[in-house]
C-alpha cells in the first residue's frame, strides 16, 4: 500500500490493512472509526488533495 501521507504509525497501518482485508462491511465501518479516532486523536492531518 502507498503511503502518500508519509505516516510512520504501526496502529494506523495495521488499521489500515484491517479495513482492506474486511470481510464484512460492519467491520469495515468498526475499522474506519477507529481509524478516524486514531487519526483524530494522534493529530494527524489528512489532506484531500485541493490547494487552499
Amino acid at each position: 500500500m502507498t503511503k502518500y501521507a508519509a505516516i510512520k504509525d504501526r496502529v494506523i497501518d495495521c488499521l489500515a490493512e484491517n479495513i482492506w482485508a474486511a470481510k464484512t462491511e460492519n467491520r469495515m465501518n468498526i475499522t474506519g472509526s477507529a481509524l478516524l479516532r486514531e487519526l483524530l486523536y494522534s493529530f494527524h492531518l489528512i489532506l484531500d488533495g485541493n490547494p487552499v
